[in-house]
């Protein structure tokens, strides 16, 4: 499970935009979950950006994948792969950057997050014992 703790400061939320959910981790001084996800800013997202450039080839996604779809890397696992989102959609990203491997939400992260725990979605790439 994501965490109850987690699960009942994201009910707490008043929307689903990122600022709130980053504004409730910075407030609540949450930097991981569960020894799972990993929520440090800025370093899961420099670990994005070098990871991006290293694995760069055609098929993976590209340093530019941010900007492109106006998201943000949000999350980072143990295991090394990332949560990114916007407004409207999350990521699920694997560490090698794979395109056909990305999996996309039409849920924005909050709505992500809770959809998880009660089950009506799944990942592929997010370890099962998050959920």
């Amino acid at each position: 499970m994501i965490g109850q703790l987690f699960i009942t400061q994201l009910l707490a939320l008043e929307d689903d935009s990122i600022v709130s959910f980053k504004k409730m981790l910075a407030s609540e001084k949450i930097e991981e979950v569960n020894d799972v996800l990993i929520f440090q800013q800025p370093m899961v997202t420099d670990v994005f950006n070098n990871v991006s450039q290293s694995l760069y080839s055609p098929y993976t996604i590209s340093n530019n994948f941010l900007l492109e779809n106006e998201a943000e890397v949000l999350a980072m696992t143990i295991d090394g792969d990332f949560i990114c989102g916007n407004e409207q959609y999350t990521y699920c990203i694997p560490k090698n950057l794979l395109k056909s491997d990305m999996e996309k939400f039409n849920l924005p992260i909050r709505s992500f997050f809770l959809a998880l725990e009660s089950g009506e979605e799944q990942s592929q790439i997010l370890p099962d014992h998050l959920f």
